[in-house]
């Protein structure tokens, strides 16, 4: 038996909560408004059409000079070889 199964045995591995909407100040979970305390959007900017104008189009140039891409937050990518990511 793995770790994981025990953990999950003794009921600590719980799965992740499912957003039912944009991730705002307040975001709808298995049909109930919640306030979000879990979020940095504490401003509200992601939800914001003007912004999400620029960044769409600031992320459709930056691929087009194939000058971007996704990687890991800092706090799993810091300090491990190219081939260990």
């Amino acid at each position: 038996m793995t770790e994981l199964d025990r953990l999950s045995q003794d009921g600590r591995v719980h799965p992740l909560t499912v957003l039912e909407s944009r991730q705002d100040s307040e975001v709808e979970i298995g049909g109930e408004r919640f306030i979000n305390l879990s979020s940095t959007n504490y401003l509200g900017l992601n939800t914001q059409p003007h912004l999400i104008e620029a960044a769409t189009e600031a992320g459709s140039r930056a691929l087009a000079d194939r000058s971007t891409g996704i990687t890991p937050g800092r706090t799993t990518a810091v300090g491990w070889p190219a081939d260990h990511i």
